[in-house]
This record gives C-alpha cells, structure tokens and sequence, in this order.
C-alpha cells in the first residue's frame, strides 16, 4: 500500500507540469497524448533536442534513429528532478526504462518516465516492464533501421551500439527551474546544484 500511495503521490506531482488530452491522432503504444504545461521545461527540451540533432547529425542522416526522453523523479516536498537524456538503442527503452507516456514537443515525439532507469534490476525483479507488442511497435516506428540485417564479409553480424551523450539535469523548486546541469553519466546520478546560493548534491 505504501508503495503503491508513492506512485499516485509521484504521478500527481506530474500533472503540474503536462495535462491529458484525446487526441485524434493514434499511436500504435499509446492512444492518450499529454501536451507540457511547464514552459521552462519545454525549452530545455526544445534546446536539447537542437543539441541531439546538431551532433548526431550525420547518424541521423544515415537512418538511425535517436529518440528524447525525460526521466522525473521528485526530490522533496518542493525540489523536482528533470533528466533529459537522447538514446539511439531501443533495447536500452526494454531493458531499463520503459516508458509511461508521449508527449510531442516541438513537432517530435517525447517519452517521459515516471522513474529513472532499473539497471541494477534483474528481468524477475523490475517494478515496470512492456508488453512485447508494445515494444514490437515501438522498434517499428522509431528505430526502423534496427530491424535490417547488416552482413559483414557475406555473414549475419549483431550490431551493438555505442553511445555517450550528454545529460540535461533539470532541477526545479516550487515549479520554477531554478538550475541546469550539462553531464555525461545516467538519469540517476547525482549533480551540483545551487539552491539559494548553497551547492548541494542532489
């Protein structure tokens, strides 16, 4: 019961930040569509996504696909974490952080997580997961590419993505954000951050 009190408490705190809306566009994952109520945070992840598409210009050229998405957690009573991360491999989404909605911002599509990723879980002990339809729609739609086979010297090889991108951690207080860190690590890492003129670790 705890548990589940936290996650109605969590999503609740969401709710500030984007509302519900039907929309007549359907998603082969998700019929409901959110539109972001936070205009800071739309623009860092209007920002973010310049940045994504400025590096990885010529991956995206190429066909591979790299898709934005924005890990929340809350802190405190008043502090709320944003991470806006870009990730170019679909089975990071499966194994570590399925997603719960899709919010399209600026014309692209944005998966928002409720929690940050599960790597220290194993398959048996993950609190959240996707149904392989889901997943199956999801690889169809944004990572196309993933599923052509790429031969070697006339043989069948497993391609394994590399990739080491920059993190936006967003902190805000009270709904207004009040610091922006630019790092490399995971959504759960902590950062500096400056509060009333104290850095904390956060």
């Amino acid at each position: 019961m705890e548990i589940n009190m936290r996650i109605i408490f969590i999503f609740s705190i969401f709710l500030l930040f984007v509302s519900c809306k039907r929309d007549s566009d359907e998603y082969a994952f998700d019929k409901d569509t959110y539109i972001l109520q936070n205009k800071e945070l739309e623009e860092q992840i209007i920002e973010y996504k310049k940045y994504v598409y400025s590096s990885d210009s010529l991956m995206i050229a190429n066909g591979d696909s790299v898709t934005i998405h924005v890990f929340y957690k809350v802190l405190n009573d008043s502090l709320d974490r944003f991470v806006i991360v870009s990730i170019t491999d679909p089975e990071i989404v499966k194994e570590y952080c399925p997603y719960q909605c899709v919010i399209k911002v600026d014309g692209t599509d944005i998966f928002f997580h409720f929690a940050y990723w599960e790597n220290h879980r194993t398959s048996k002990t993950k609190y959240v997961g996707m149904f392989d339809k889901a997943y199956e729609a999801f690889v169809k739609r944004f990572y196309p590419k993933t599923l052509e086979p790429v031969f070697i010297n006339g043989k069948q090889v497993e391609v394994i993505t590399i990739y080491d991108q920059i993190l936006y951690f967003l902190t805000f207080k009270n709904g207004s954000l009040i610091d922006v860190a630019k790092e490399r690590g995971l959504p759960d890492d902590r950062v500096s951050v400056n509060i009333d003129g104290k850095i904390v670790r956060l």
